[in-house]
């Protein structure tokens, strides 16, 4: 239920290194920034758990000190996957130098619940919370420093909260962690957010035709169907070939449903003409986001 827990998928960039965080931003997957405190944010790689190598999570660090703020990343739930009355069990490996990290949800039982704290002694601990769901809104959860009120809750700069291995599950008991394939966590993760970038400039994005009002209309089929109809954004520059000769195409729009997007661009093609669009440079990117 819960997606890329694994912290194995990261369409949007690399983030192994240590950067500022941007509150209710997206980094890893599924998991969106929480908290006004200023931090860093880092995808963690090669971690040691429990005797397990090479796991993967993702830590925040406060850069600023606050006595009213929290910290830590969320990750909204479709509400077809919460059924209202039953039990629920969400844990995850957790480790902190803070006396408030914790898992808390949103929307899953009216007013939110919190577990217990972390032990905050910098060690790898199973943080975990039960509950009996009766979903309202959008149902969420989230993995952060919080003492129970974002007013009273103290938070040193240095403080961190690190977290791998979150799961959700069905009934009152945490069991092992329930490790995904790459490709099953990517599928899965790209039911909402999808970015196609080239392996290499000069790669074909689509075929397309121009048409007479001056713009040229191609399709892009998405590898899954996506959650809902997605929105566009294009970063980088691009290339019409028409068939053979390259022109740049300064800017990239589109419409697109849950299965394929159409991309319309100003071409340099004649009316009825063939043409194609690539990749002009190895950075450029097309996303498509269905994100809740």
């Amino acid at each position: 239920l819960i997606l890329n827990g694994s912290m194995q998928i990261s369409q949007r960039g690399d983030y192994t290194t240590a950067s500022a965080a941007t509150n209710d931003s997206y980094s890893l997957d599924r998991w969106r920034d929480w908290g006004g405190i200023a931090k860093t944010f880092q995808h963690t790689t090669g971690l040691t758990i429990n005797g397990t190598t090479n796991k993967k999570g993702f830590k925040y660090v406060a850069t600023a000190a606050s006595s009213a703020s929290y910290m830590g990343a969320r990750q909204k739930l479709e509400g077809e996957d919460v059924p209202n009355g039953v039990v629920v069990t969400f844990s995850c490996m957790m480790r902190t130098n803070n006396a408030n990290a914790r898992i808390r949800t949103y929307g899953i039982v009216n007013g939110g619940v919190t577990s217990a704290a972390c032990p905050s002694d910098g060690n790898w601990h199973k943080v975990t919370l039960t509950q009996t769901t009766n979903t309202v809104g959008t149902p969420e959860v989230g993995v952060l420093v919080y003492n129970g009120n974002e007013t009273t809750t103290s938070i040193a700069v240095g403080d961190y909260i690190e977290v791998a291995d979150f799961q959700l599950e069905l009934g009152s008991v945490a069991t092992d962690f329930e490790h995904r394939s790459y490709g099953e966590e990517l599928a899965l993760c790209q039911r909402y957010f999808y970015r196609y970038q080239g392996a290499g400039a000069s790669e074909i994005i689509c075929v397309a035709m121009r048409y007479s009002n001056g713009a040229a209309y191609g399709v892009f089929t998405f590898p899954v169907q996506m959650r809902a109809s997605p929105s566009l954004s294009a970063s980088g520059t691009f290339q019409e070939l028409y068939p053979a000769t390259g022109a740049t195409v300064s800017s990239l729009s589109g419409n697109a449903n849950k299965h394929s997007g159409g991309l319309t661009w100003t071409s340099a093609a004649s009316t009825g003409q063939a043409t194609t669009i690539r990749h002009n440079v190895v950075s450029s990117t097309i996303s498509w986001d269905a994100e809740l």
